[in-house]
């Protein structure tokens, strides 16, 4: 049955209702800093063959080298090694094998994202997100201030159990992260989730939402010595799809995910969520 858009109605009037996407708009509200970054793999001009970015992606499905940050800084992750570790993107998100694919930009490669969390006072991190298998440990995303997973700054993983774990340190001469985990959460594999998490350094209040509700709170640092801005150097190392050290490889598709260095308001994160959420990832 046609609808009658050829008439000059508008999908409103022909009973189609469709949300605007708020995707460029909530970046560009957010990401004020040349710490922010924000990963839209719907783009095709952000994605890349190569890791120096200079052979533009071509249709999906397609394995990819790189990815632009979409805020108003420069910033991309950028694979380090063999093709064979490049995840497949589909046109909406990016596919993780769970055997050995990351993106990754240690190893000399320049990036904004690598000064995420340094020397911040707080940080928001948003991402949507779907695991194939819980079989195994799922490393989203591992920021680090060496090349060691010990020395992770944040660390996002999803356990055997089907829950959220969070690994945190607030400088890296801490003995430990700090353990923030979703008790009995339940992830069901090949299910859509959104994720946001909240972290005040200095005056300690976490906050881990799943699908926009509050799923754990508490007070960092836990085990670290004492509450504070974050003290790393800028030569960060950052990688989405396993850890640094090559452990707990994804079996996930990845969407839109951005990392703000600053403590977003409630209404901010409205924002946020919208804009993350607004994509399906297959």
């Amino acid at each position: 049955m046609k609808l009658g858009f050829g008439l000059g109605l508008t999908k409103q009037q022909g009973g189609i209702v469709v949300a605007p996407d708020t995707w460029a708009a909530a970046i560009a509200a957010l990401a004020t800093t040349t710490k922010d970054w924000a990963l839209d793999p719907t783009k095709s001009n952000r994605v890349w063959d190569d890791s120096a970015r200079t052979v533009p992606m071509g249709s999906p499905p397609a394995q990819i080298a790189a990815i632009d940050s979409d805020s108003n800084v420069s910033g991309y992750l950028a694979q380090n090694s063999s093709t064979s570790f490049e995840p497949v993107w589909n046109g909406r998100s990016l596919q993780y094998d769970g055997l050995d694919d990351y993106l990754s930009n240690q190893a000399g490669l320049t990036s904004t994202i690598q000064s995420w969390l340094n020397g911040v006072s707080a940080c928001t991190f948003c991402t949507k997100f779907r695991v194939t298998s819980l079989a195994a440990v799922n490393t989203l995303l591992n920021h680090s201030t060496t090349a060691s997973a010990t020395a992770s700054m944040f660390m996002l993983n999803t356990t055997v159990a089907g829950e959220i774990a969070l690994f945190m340190r607030r400088v890296s001469g801490d003995a430990a992260g700090v353990t923030f985990t979703t008790s009995g959460l339940s992830l069901q594999i090949n299910t859509d989730y959104l994720l946001t998490f909240t972290c005040d350094y200095v005056n300690g209040p976490v906050n881990l939402r799943i699908n926009g509700a509050s799923a754990n709170s508490g007070t960092f640092p836990g085990t670290s010595p004492s509450l504070g801005s974050t003290t790393a150097s800028d030569s960060l190392a950052t990688r989405m799809g396993r850890t640094l050290s090559n452990t707990n490889p994804a079996s996930a598709y990845v969407g839109r995910t951005v990392g703000l260095s600053y403590l977003a308001s409630a209404g901010q994160i409205t924002t946020l969520e919208a804009a993350v959420n607004y994509s399906s990832l297959i």
